[in-house]
């Protein structure tokens, strides 16, 4: 090369003509062609074959009715007229070129990265990891001197059809894979139109990927629309910048439904950050909270993902036999479900099995608050409110009328395999003395913590084994005996509590009341 003027290497030709015209003949296996105002490095054919006919009237013409090269990788075929004027006149050209690719990795080879940004070229590098294009051609006409003409003086497109490519298209998101579709470079601008592909078994029903200017933009836009399953939705966020949102939640819920999703990002190409705007629409969905094997069923809802969190202004489903209604926000604590609906005895006896279910019959309404924290000991933590009104209790000393207001709070510490924080705490307005609140903790081999009661107050450590072989112990601060007399074992039904293969008791208490004294 010399200057701004392309080099050739290896160029065997035929000349004939004079000053004022002449011809051309090519016939050159192993031909290099450098340009580095355009190129990076030499581009090196197997073979070239066609004619070359200049003219030399007011300026030099170079022409060629069609011009044949073809390397290991891509077969092309091109037409040209090349004008240099005189007087210092920028040269024009006219090029129309068709072309087959039959490795996707190498288009940066063609593309004029020169004079592209920084990190536009090392964007397309590793945009396309595999795949082969046909039917692509590339139009330039215009003053040389005006390329890549942004001010519309000429004229500069790229244009071909991809198949089969894998597209890498951001970071630290999953790559596009088999992907069809066309893609087209104008001027500065990008577009690749997607019409088929997939991310894992996410179905992609179209998507655009574009650069409004390689000279201007900040970001590349990434649109489309994905069929999913939830398990491979979830799967697909798990490897994007949203695992750390999505990861706790996938480890303690388990999910199935398929989903919709449109994808909208903008890629940074810099320094700046991710914009992010994906919604998902689910309907009749299911939910299964693992340590606690709940279903939440019906689940229909319109999840939004950005940068700051995930979000849902309604979630409507099904859980315990009753609809539920909830919302879904993220702040820089925690992610946060609200839920609200109405739980009855019945259900939740058969949900939990449990012999004190006996005592209590009705339903109420609650307030369930399921949190995804991001610091603490805790995976996950769920906090039930209600104040019992619509739910009768017969266990003296805490039993209640069904009209009556009791207020109850459940909370749970969960792990992905298991409950491993618990904590209830019951009012009784009518008779204070006999508020409940008991707080454990799950440290192998025990549940421990404390507890205040009627009955007693102290620390517990309960086994996690609860069989004949094993104890219980309490290191209580005081109990109430005559509370103790209270307890009524009688069930709604008529039948007596009956708890077999219970531990053994191990009791202390720094003191002892009968009848507060």
């Amino acid at each position: 090369p010399m200057d701004d003027i392309p080099g050739v290497e290896n160029l065997n030709l035929y000349i004939k003509g004079s000053e004022q015209h002449g011809l051309i003949q090519i016939n050159s296996p192993q031909l290099k062609f450098t340009a580095p105002k355009l190129f990076r490095k030499t581009l090196n054919f197997n073979h070239a074959l066609g004619e070359l006919h200049w003219q030399h009237t007011d300026a030099w013409e170079l022409s060629t009715p069609l011009l044949e090269i073809n390397s290991d990788y891509f077969k092309t075929s091109t037409k040209l007229s090349l004008t240099f004027p005189y007087k210092g006149q920028p040269a024009f050209m006219d090029m129309r070129n068709s072309f087959d690719i039959m490795d996707a990795t190498k288009v940066p080879l063609f593309l004029p990265t020169r004079i592209l940004d920084k990190e536009i070229v090392t964007w397309l590098d590793q945009a396309f990891l595999g795949g082969h294009t046909t039917q692509g051609g590339i139009l330039l006409r215009g003053s040389l001197a005006d390329y890549p003409f942004i001010q519309a003086k000429g004229v500069f497109e790229v244009l071909f059809d991809a198949q089969d490519v894998a597209l890498h298209y951001a970071p630290d998101w999953h790559n596009l894979q088999g992907v069809g579709g066309e893609v087209r470079f104008f001027s500065t601008s990008m577009d690749i139109n997607i019409n088929q592909g997939h991310i894992n078994d996410s179905i992609l029903q179209n998507a655009i990927v574009s650069i409004d200017s390689f000279s201007q933009s900040d970001f590349i836009d990434v649109t489309g629309d994905v069929k999913s399953s939830l398990a491979h939705a979830v799967l697909f966020l798990t490897e994007s910048p949203f695992k750390g949102l999505v990861t706790d939640i996938d480890e303690v819920i388990d999910i199935e439904g398929s989903t919709d999703v449109h994808i909208d990002l903008k890629v940074p190409l810099g320094e700046q950050a991710l914009k992010a705007n994906i919604t998902a629409k689910i309907k009749d969905a299911r939910a299964t909270i693992l340590p606690m094997d709940l279903l939440i069923s019906d689940i229909t809802a319109d999840f939004l993902f950005t940068e700051n969190g995930v979000y849902s202004q309604q979630i409507n489903a099904t859980s315990l036999g009753s609809p539920i209604v909830g919302e879904l926000s993220t702040n820089e604590q925690a992610i946060s479900a609200k839920v609200s609906g109405k739980m009855a005895i019945a259900q939740l006896a058969k949900q939990f099995p449990n012999p004190m279910w006996a005592y209590a019959q009705g339903s109420s309404d609650y307030q369930a608050k399921l949190e995804f924290p991001n610091n603490g000991p805790q995976l996950c933590t769920i906090e039930l409110d209600s104040n019992l009104i619509g739910t009768a209790i017969q266990f003296s000393p805490i039993s209640k009328p069904e009209a009556q207001n009791h207020p109850i709070s459940i909370k749970l510490g969960l792990t992905p395999s298991s409950i491993n924080a618990f904590k209830i705490v019951y009012e009784n307005p009518v008779a204070l003395q006999n508020r409940v609140d008991i707080n454990l903790k799950k440290i192998a081999p025990h549940w421990q913590g404390l507890i205040h009661t009627p009955m007693a107050s102290g620390s517990i450590f309960i086994p996690i084994a609860f069989n004949k072989d094993s104890e219980i112990s309490l290191s209580l601060k005081e109990l109430d005996l005559s509370a103790i007399k209270k307890i009524n074992l009688g069930s709604n039904d008529g039948a007596a509590l009956v708890v077999k293969n219970l531990p053994s008791i191990k009791l202390s208490s720094q003191e002892l009341y009968w009848n507060h004294v």
